[in-house]
């Protein structure tokens, strides 16, 4: 007879708990909006910008707390990105070819910008990145790094900027 009590009131507790978070992701969605609004480049590395768009979505469809909309009308926060300076700066050179580089450090600067209704959020920020380039270079995969970095930043900023 315990054991069915038991069983029972395990049940009774799951689908409340259930019911619960299910409502609370609900409200986290719908009252947190983001809009992104075009990346604005003011650099000659134009895979940047795609690297950027493709990883800001990401991180804002896979952590918690904001649902992406389509339109600026329907948004409770909108997100501008600039990307204000990027530059490549050699760090280690080969040893018997000085003109060969085979370690550098990528450093980009930008800037975010955050509405939300009347209030405005503003901070330039700034991300680097080392990585060898003797073996296996592939610009992408360093392009792609820096922005999944950068749009992890975005979004802890925006979490503290909702606060």
């Amino acid at each position: 007879m315990e054991r069915l009590l038991k069983k029972k009131s395990i049940g009774v507790f799951s689908v409340f708990l259930l019911f619960v978070s299910c409502s609370i992701n609900k409200t986290i969605s719908e009252k947190n909006k983001l809009y992104i609004e075009n990346i604005e480049n003011n650099t000659n590395q134009p895979l940047i910008t795609f690297t950027l768009n493709e990883n800001i979505n990401r991180t804002f469809i896979e952590y918690p707390g904001f649902t992406l909309t389509k339109s600026k009308e329907d948004a409770d926060f909108i997100l501008f990105l600039r990307v204000l300076k990027f530059e490549r700066i050699p760090i280690f050179y080969d040893k018997e070819k000085v003109d060969d580089i085979v370690g550098t450090k990528y450093q980009i600067e930008y800037e975010i910008e955050i509405k939300k209704e009347k209030n405005l959020f503003n901070k330039k920020l700034k991300e680097s990145i080392s990585t060898s380039i003797s073996k296996e270079y592939k610009e992408e995969k360093v392009f792609s790094q820096i922005s999944e970095e950068i749009s992890k930043k975005i979004y802890f900023e925006i979490l503290k900027f909702k606060k």
